[in-house]
C-alpha cells in the first residue's frame, strides 16, 4: 500500500456522473480525498459513503475534492451513485487497475480495502486511513488532516500574498544567508537571488546535506498554484539531458511551495539571440545544434506522455559548455489528457509567435506536432535572425500564425530548408510525425554542414 509522502498515481476514469477524472486536474484544490470501498450495495459502503456524502459541503467548501473508487463495475457505480444521492464521482475498476496501483487490494480475495487517501496538490499522498469497521473515525480523521492542511499550506487556498513581498522575503533570507526551513529542518541554504518572474523567485541555494549548487524556484503568494504544481509533477517525472533535472521538492514552513533543480551556469537562448544586432545571427552549425538538442529532449518528453506546448527561446538555456535544456513546463499536459481551450484564467495558453495554428484556433485535441510547430520557429529565429510570423500587436501575429504564407529560408541548404518548411505547416499532419525524426534529420544536416558554412549568414528577403 502507499505510504505518506509517495506520489499518487494518475488516476484517468469515466465516473458515475459522466464525466472524466483526472487527478492530475484537481490541483487548485486543497487535496483530493479518494476512498477505496469493497463492493457497492453493502452496509459498511453504504454507511462510509453517507457520510462522506453529508459531510459533502463542509469538504467541499474547504477546498476538497472527493472521489469513490470500488472493484465493482462502471454501470454499479452508477446505480450506487444514484441510489444514494452522492454529489461526487463514483468510479468502477472493475479490471482493478487504479486499485493495483494504490497498493490496496487483499492479497486472497482480491478486493479493495477499504483505504482512504488524502492527496495534496502535488499529488503527494499527505495521509493514508485505513479502517475496515469503524467508518465514523474515518471520517473525522479525513477532517482532522484537512484542518491541519489549512493550518499549514494557506497560499494553497488562495491566500493573498505576505505584505512584506514575496522578492523583499527572499533577499532578506539571501542577506542573512539564512536555511529555507521545511519541517524544522533547513535542507537548502540560499545563496543569492537568480531571477524573478511572475511565478515567484529562483535563488542559488546550496544542498545542505551535499554541498552541491542547486536552483531553487520558490512560489509567490501572487504565483499560479495550479501550474506551479504542473510543472513539479512532469519534471519528477522526466529524466534527460537535454530537460533541466529536477532534485526535489517541497514546502516551506509558512506553506511556501518550492522546487528543486540541477543548476544551469548559463544564458536562455532569448538572451543570447537579443545580444545579436543587425544582421549578426547566431551561426548556422550552432542554430543546427540547438534545435538537434531541443528536438531530442523533445523526444524524451514525448515518450512519456508530455507535450510542452509553450517552447520558445527564453524556455531554452545554453549552457557554457554548450549544453542545451528545456525549461518550463508549467503548461505542459499529458498526452493522455490533451483536451484543451483557448484560454486559461483568461490567457492564452502558450506564447503568441510560437503558438501552432490549432492552439490557436482552439482545437480540442492538441498533441505532440504542437511541440513541433514551436521548434520550427525557433530554429526560424535562430538562423533568419526574426520570427517566422510578425504583427504589429498580439491579435496581428495570431492571425499571421494561422494565415499567412509560410516563411522560406534564404539561402539555406536545402534540406534544412525543407524541414523547417514541414515543421511550420498549419496542417499537423503534415509536418513531420515525431519529434525522433526531426532530431535524426537535424543530425544528418548537421554532418552535412561544412566548416565554411560556420560564418554562414543569411540576408532576409
Amino acid at each position: 500500500m502507499l505510504r505518506p509522502g509517495d506520489i499518487a498515481p494518475e488516476i484517468d476514469a469515466m465516473t458515475s456522473d459522466g464525466a472524466r477524472f483526472r487527478l492530475s486536474e484537481q490541483r487548485r484544490k486543497l487535496c483530493t480525498i479518494l476512498y477505496f470501498f469493497p463492493k457497492a450495495f453493502t452496509p459498511a459502503c453504504t454507511i462510509e459513503t453517507r457520510r462522506f456524502r453529508d459531510n459533502y459541503p463542509e469538504m467541499l467548501l474547504a477546498g476538497a475534492a472527493i472521489a469513490g473508487i470500488s472493484t465493482d463495475s462502471h454501470d454499479t457505480q452508477c446505480l450506487f451513485a444514484q441510489s444514494l444521492r452522492t454529489p461526487f464521482p463514483m468510479i468502477g475498476d472493475d479490471d482493478k487497475r487504479i486499485s493495483k496501483a494504490y497498493g490496496v487490494l487483499w492479497p486472497v480475495v482480491g478486493r479493495a480495502m477499504r483505504v482512504t487517501f488524502i492527496v495534496n496538490p502535488l499529488r503527494t499522498i499527505e495521509a493514508v486511513l485505513h479502517h475496515e469497521i469503524n467508518i465514523s473515525q474515518h471520517r473525522d480523521e479525513v477532517l482532522r488532516v484537512m484542518d491541519r492542511m489549512r493550518k499549514r499550506k494557506p497560499n494553497a487556498l488562495g491566500a493573498p500574498p505576505s505584505t512584506s513581498g514575496s522578492r523583499r522575503e527572499g533577499l532578506a533570507l539571501s542577506e542573512r544567508s539564512k536555511g529555507l526551513g521545511v519541517d524544522g529542518k533547513e535542507p537548502y541554504e540560499l545563496l543569492s537571488e537568480a531571477g524573478v518572474g511572475a511565478m515567484g523567485t529562483v535563488y542559488r541555494a546550496r544542498e545542505q546535506a551535499t554541498g552541491r549548487v542547486v536552483a531553487l524556484k520558490l512560489l509567490s503568494g501572487a504565483g499560479d498554484m495550479a501550474r506551479f504544481a504542473v510543472e513539479i509533477d512532469v519534471l519528477s517525472k522526466l529524466s534527460h539531458p537535454n530537460i533541466v533535472g529536477y532534485v526535489a521538492h517541497g514546502a516551506t514552513e509558512d506553506g511556501r511551495t518550492y522546487l528543486v533543480m540541477e543548476w544551469l551556469d548559463g544564458e536562455t537562448l532569448a538572451t543570447r539571440l537579443a545580444a545579436r544586432t543587425g544582421d549578426e545571427k547566431l551561426d548556422l552549425r550552432t542554430s543546427i545544434d540547438v534545435a538537434q538538442k531541443i528536438a531530442t529532449g523533445l523526444a524524451a518528453a514525448h515518450e512519456k506522455g508530455v507535450i510542452h506546448r509553450d517552447i520558445k527561446p527564453s524556455n531554452v538555456l545554453v549552457t557554457r559548455d554548450g549544453a542545451v535544456k528545456i525549461l518550463d513546463f508549467g503548461i505542459a499536459r499529458s498526452a493522455a489528457s490533451t483536451t484543451t481551450k483557448l484560454t486559461r484564467t483568461g490567457q492564452l495558453v502558450g506564447t503568441p509567435g510560437y503558438m501552432s495554428p490549432e492552439q490557436i484556433r482552439g482545437v480540442r485535441t492538441i498533441d505532440a506536432r504542437a511541440d513541433l510547430f514551436a521548434l520550427g520557429c525557433v530554429l526560424f529565429r535562430c538562423i533568419m535572425g526574426r520570427p517566422p510570423f510578425e504583427g504589429d500587436d498580439a491579435l496581428q501575429l495570431l492571425h499571421a500564425v494561422v494565415h499567412a504564407p509560410m516563411p522560406q529560408l534564404v539561402g539555406a541548404p536545402a534540406a534544412l530548408d525543407t524541414l523547417v518548411t514541414e515543421l511550420l505547416e498549419k496542417d499537423p499532419a503534415k509536418r513531420p510525425p515525431s519529434a525522433e525524426s526531426v532530431a535524426e534529420r537535424l543530425a544528418a544536416i548537421l554532418k552535412d554542414v561544412s566548416a565554411t558554412d560556420r560564418t554562414w549568414v543569411s540576408k532576409p528577403a
